[in-house]
């Protein structure tokens, strides 16, 4: 069964398929998509703790010049 989580205001679920795991955002994930965050940090998690990678992404999004 999928897990579920919220990281800054955020919920994902990590759903897990062929023994690889994975993050879902649904509509927030084309939020951060257009705002540059790289969202192949979903991919593959593997044993990672999913708020830790949802930090990642969140550091990922560039920073204005």
């Amino acid at each position: 069964m999928p897990t579920q989580g919220v990281y800054a205001g955020i919920h994902y679920i990590v759903a897990e398929k062929n023994g690889k795991k994975y993050i879902g955002l649904g509509p927030a994930g084309i939020a951060l998509a257009t705002q540059g965050a790289n969202m192949k940090l979903l991919d593959d998690i593997g044993d990672q703790d999913p708020d830790e990678v949802m930090e990642a992404l969140f550091a990922s999004i560039p920073q204005p010049k």
